[in-house]
């Protein structure tokens, strides 16, 4: 049974953490919920909840001073999300110049002051690039050849490199969700995961993991753990296994040693939280010190 009409078009809708959002559900053309970013907000007031729950407890883990970088930002949920609820430093980056527009709208809605918006992709080197959009999912934009791509010129940078350039040296939790050129960025940001050991979340193909994107986790030690029933139910973290699952993509929530044992994060461990849905506690926020 359906709560909410049918809808179309630009609108403000509530979300269930406390925050308006300015969704475009013609951005999105299609009849489901999988993978709409803008029909999940519209319909339940949220997206990858479990993503955010995560979010959450590892920036309160960190402390007062926690710095979020927010790699393929999209509309700003997550980015927003993370100033609110503990970073004191959110960096977003979102290279399709729309999006970006979107971003840039719902970080001025929210009232926060603690985000700072780049209009560029994140990757290995420095260099322009051609992103390739999708009609039936605004969040399947991706780096592509030119000749298949439908932007062009747009700047990419290393997160090494833009760290340095603005005087940042310290990162405590990396979100990348960026279509399969996570490797890329993973490389450009080598200095500061070598530095830092971040606690890290990182989109992956359950069909397919990047064998890469596994190498360079394992060169730095880190203990890689899913939800247990996927990134968008609230839940239990549990060790990740290398196996295909015929499922859609889910995300690598990716700890060092000691933080994991911090986040008492172990085999015969839980996440130290119950399956309830705590995203409504959200609402009983009352002030923020980096938003209005």
């Amino acid at each position: 049974k359906r709560v909410l009409p049918e809808s179309s078009g630009r609108m403000v809708i509530p979300t269930i953490y406390g925050f308006p959002m300015i969704v475009d559900l013609d951005s999105s053309h299609t009849p489901s919920m999988q993978g709409s970013i803008e029909r999940n907000l519209y319909f339940l007031g949220t997206f990858e909840a479990g993503t955010l729950d995560i979010i959450k407890q590892s920036l309160a883990a960190w402390g007062n001073d926690a710095c979020f970088v927010d790699i393929g930002a999209h509309n700003g949920l997550m980015s927003i999300y993370a100033a609110r609820t503990g970073s004191s430093n959110v960096l977003s980056f979102e290279p399709n110049p729309e999006m970006f527009k979107l971003l840039q709208e719902n970080i001025k809605l929210s009232g926060c002051t603690n985000i700072t918006a780049f209009a560029l992709a994140l990757g290995h080197k420095q260099q322009k690039v051609s992103i390739q959009t999708d009609s039936q999912n605004s969040g399947a934009a991706h780096v592509a050849d030119s000749n298949n791509a439908s932007i062009h010129d747009i700047p990419m940078d290393t997160l090494d490199h833009l760290l340095q350039s603005n005087n940042i040296s310290q990162v405590n939790l990396i979100l990348m969700d960026i279509e399969g050129y996570e490797i890329n960025a993973l490389i450009g940001a080598e200095g500061v995961i070598a530095a830092n050991k971040p606690d890290l979340i990182i989109e992956y193909d359950p069909n397919g993991p990047d064998k890469h994107v596994l190498a360079f986790l394992a060169k730095y030690n880190y203990k890689l753990y899913i939800l247990e029933n996927s990134r968008h139910i609230i839940g239990h973290l549990v060790p990740f296994k290398n196996t295909a699952n015929p499922t859609q993509r889910d995300n690598l929530f990716c700890f060092q040693p000691d933080r994991a044992k911090k986040l008492r994060l172990d085999w015969n461990c839980e996440w130290n939280r119950t399956m309830e849905c705590r995203a409504f506690d959200d609402r009983r926020q009352v002030s923020f010190p980096y938003c209005k």
